[in-house]
This record gives C-alpha cells, sequence and structure tokens, in this order.
C-alpha cells in the first residue's frame, strides 16, 4: 500500500507529485498518530485526505520535534519534511491518496 499526493488543485489527479511506500508509512507512524490526535485527520494507506497548508505546517514541525541527535531519524521522513516545506512556501493545499 501506498499514499499518492496530488496538489488539490489537481482535480483530475493528473500529476503525482510525491508517494510515500509503506515503508515510510511505517516510519512515520508516530508523527501521523500525533496528527490524528491534534487534528481528527486520520493518514492511512487505505483513505483519501485534503490535507490544507496549516496541516502541512503541523506535519513538518511534528517532523522536527523529532530531529533529535541520539534519535536516528529516517532519511525518508527528511525527506518527505523538505518536500512538504516547499509546499508550505507554495501556499499548495495537497490531496493524499490511499491505494
Amino acid at each position: 500500500m501506498a499514499l499518492d499526493i496530488y496538489r488539490l488543485s489537481d482535480k483530475k489527479r493528473e500529476k503525482k507529485i510525491y508517494s510515500l511506500d509503506e515503508a515510510s508509512l511505517a516510519s512515520m507512524s508516530e508523527i501521523f498518530s500525533e496528527f490524528k490526535k491534534r487534528t481528527g485527520i486520520d493518514i492511512d494507506s487505505y483513505g483519501d485526505n485534503r490535507i490544507y497548508c496549516d496541516h502541512l505546517e503541523l506535519i513538518s514541525t511534528l517532523i522536527s520535534s523529532k530531529k533529535d541527535p541520539s534519535k536516528n531519524i529516517d532519511k525518508r521522513i527528511l525527506a518527505f519534511k523538505d518536500f512538504l516545506d516547499k509546499e508550505v512556501k507554495g501556499r499548495e493545499d495537497l490531496l493524499m491518496v490511499g491505494d
């Protein structure tokens, strides 16, 4: 299972801009769990979610809070954070589509 990400403005889902594979989703489970506690939005590989810019900022902040030299953070998570930060700068809202 994967989570494919599109810009919300791409109504026909013609251009996938990012994808999280199952391993990436597993490594981010703690972050997505905290995100759900704070927002009520459950990000998983089965459902579709609209994630607005404020939510992207929150996910990025949650990832940053895990950046501790004593913890070995997965490079996929850091790459996802970089992606989120770019989308936040562009004020883009996203659609996350589970398959």
